[in-house]
């Protein structure tokens, strides 16, 4: 019997998989994963010089920029920093501020790139599924044209495959989502969570069909174009090399293993009631912004993701840890081989040589992070950074488009500057020359 293609989400092409064996995943629990917070000294850092976090952050709110944030700074994988400043919801003429809080629920916007599609390539890529230089016309028929059988995966996760911007053309809503009864227990919570949603939107064909079809801006390799189409198109191959689309995969592989349950795509009540609008209205409070990600369903590989500053801790601290979760977190998941990790963690060279896969390189806008720290950011007021030769992690959230400055700049480098210093604070924050990383090796500081 021939597969029969379903679209979920963005263009999740599903595949009846007769003879399809099921992936290995890594062990699941239903516990959340919480980092062990820390004195700063306790490694390596200077409380008094982290205190100037909180100047930096009352500033951007006194100026207009954000509404608030929440900013997490982790090293050996601990967390050192962790707070919430201002508000979650401005005061309008229909409601009291609500302060922000520190499990506040965001919508990661662009950083649904590295965190979610790229991240789900590498584990094929570990599981010997994919190789980072194979040509996606082996996995998509599609691009078996003179233009694009040449392209490969790793130009598609540096920018480089000759992909242009997307265009919406549809414009299909939100339809209802599934979420857990609010007078479920907590514990049936934690499992509807867990589970795949029984219902996600579905992306018009046509999206689909433009996508795959859309024509090339430059010769592949040629040119670094930062587009969301290139991750689009690797949600599709992520789907049809694994047979799950990428809210799936990325759950089962990611996610509920490292124990990162408020993060996902379409997310429940339960989460919504801590999301950060994204909007003035707030009408779309704990659904995506972006219009791309809107015309498909509310699901796509260059935005959809919500998660909470604790969760993209752990992440982090997974990634400094070389795809494992720190030992200290009584857990030894790994997502995977520190191979593979090293992989997409280096950087490119030519076109891509600002960039790993799925990941920007270097300093950025920071100006005391090292070369070989990496990091994205995400249009709603998001960005994190993660930094192997310090150790260091800085993770800054806000929901800049629901202030009316913030909304108006089509620019993110005010909100991008506020955590590259940030960044540089954490890093000047280092007071020991040489001590042990969560995994064991030497790291020096004052780079």
């Amino acid at each position: 019997m021939s597969p029969r293609i379903v679209l979920i989400g963005v263009f999740a092409i599903l595949a009846t998989t007769a003879g399809l064996s099921a992936p290995s995943l890594p062990p699941v629990s239903l516990d959340p994963v919480v980092l062990p917070q820390v004195a700063p000294e306790e490694v390596g850092l200077s409380r008094a010089v982290l205190e100037k976090i909180n100047v930096e952050c009352q500033k951007a709110i006194d100026e207009g920029l954000i509404p608030g944030s929440v900013v997490c700074v982790g090293r050996h994988g601990k967390i050192a920093w962790f707070k919430a400043y201002g508000n979650r919801w401005v005061a309008a003429r229909n409601r009291d501020a609500i302060p922000m809080t520190a499990d506040t629920v965001f919508d990661l916007a662009s950083i649904t790139k590295p965190v979610a599609v790229a991240t789900s390539i590498m584990v094929l890529v570990d599981q010997g599924k994919l190789n980072v230089d194979d040509k996606a016309a082996q996995y998509l028929d599609e691009y078996k044209t003179p233009a694009k059988e040449d392209i490969t995966i790793r130009q598609m996760l540096t920018h480089t495959a000759g992909l242009g911007g997307l265009h919406i053309l549809s414009d299909s809503p939100l339809t209802a989502q599934t979420a857990t009864a609010d007078a479920a227990s907590s514990a049936e919570q934690a499992a509807a969570r867990l589970s795949p949603p029984s219902e996600l939107p579905t992306a018009p064909r046509d999206e689909v069909v433009r996508l795959l079809s859309s024509r090339l801006i430059a010769k592949p390799g040629e040119k670094y174009f930062y587009s969301g189409a290139n991750m689009d198109t690797l949600a599709v191959l992520l789907e049809r090399v694994s047979g799950r689309d990428v809210t799936a995969f990325a759950r089962e592989n990611i996610f509920q293993p490292l124990g990162m349950l408020d993060t996902g795509y379409l997310p429940g009540v339960e989460l919504r009631r801590r999301a950060a609008p994204t909007r003035m209205d707030g009408l779309n409070t704990g659904r995506v912004r972006d219009p791309y990600t809107i015309a498909k369903g509310g699901v796509s590989g260059g935005a959809g993701l919500f998660s909470t500053a604790n969760d993209l801790a752990v992440f982090a601290a997974t990634m400094l840890n070389r795809g494992q979760l720190p030992a200290h977190t009584g857990r030894a998941t790994r997502i995977f081989t520190p191979k593979t990790a090293a992989l997409m963690t280096t950087r490119g060279t030519g076109a891509a040589a600002e960039r790993a896969l799925g990941w920007g390189m270097g300093p950025a806008h920071t100006e005391k992070m090292s070369d070989v720290s990496y990091y994205h950011g995400g249009f709603d007021g998001t960005y994190m950074q993660i930094d192997p030769a310090h150790d260091v992690f800085v993770i800054f959230l806000s929901n800049r488009m629901h202030v009316k400055k913030g909304a108006e700049r089509a620019s993110l480098i005010p909100v991008y500057q506020i955590a590259g210093r940030i960044g540089s604070i954490a890093v000047d924050a280092i007071i020991d020359s040489t001590s042990e990383s969560a995994t064991g090796r030497k790291t020096g500081g004052g780079l």
